[in-house]
């Protein structure tokens, strides 16, 4: 993994399991060909309310991000707060 992007959702308490099962269905799923490795949703273990969306890709990808993970993030801004972060793999760290 060269890239991560995370998506983190605060939802209103009740609907992170709908907006869990929503996301489950409808996620892209890994493209090797388009740099994108994996997908995976998170639920935070003490906050009955967060969801976290990463997506790992095998390329370098601008600071704004992919437009995969914009538009999932376009997509959850309905169910509350959104936040989009592009994160790079430390050097040494592979």
């Amino acid at each position: 993994m060269v890239t991560l992007e995370e998506i983190q959702l605060r939802c209103t308490r009740g609907n992170r399991r709908n907006v869990t099962s929503q996301l489950l269905s409808g996620l892209p799923p890994a493209q090797p060909q388009t740099g994108l490795c994996a997908v995976k949703i998170y639920e935070a273990a003490d906050i009955v309310t967060d969801i976290a969306v990463h997506l790992h890709w095998n390329i370098v990808l601008p600071s704004s991000g992919s437009t995969t993970a914009s538009s999932i993030a376009d997509a959850l801004r309905a169910a509350g707060m959104v936040k989009h972060t592009v994160w790079e793999l430390a050097a040494g760290a592979d």
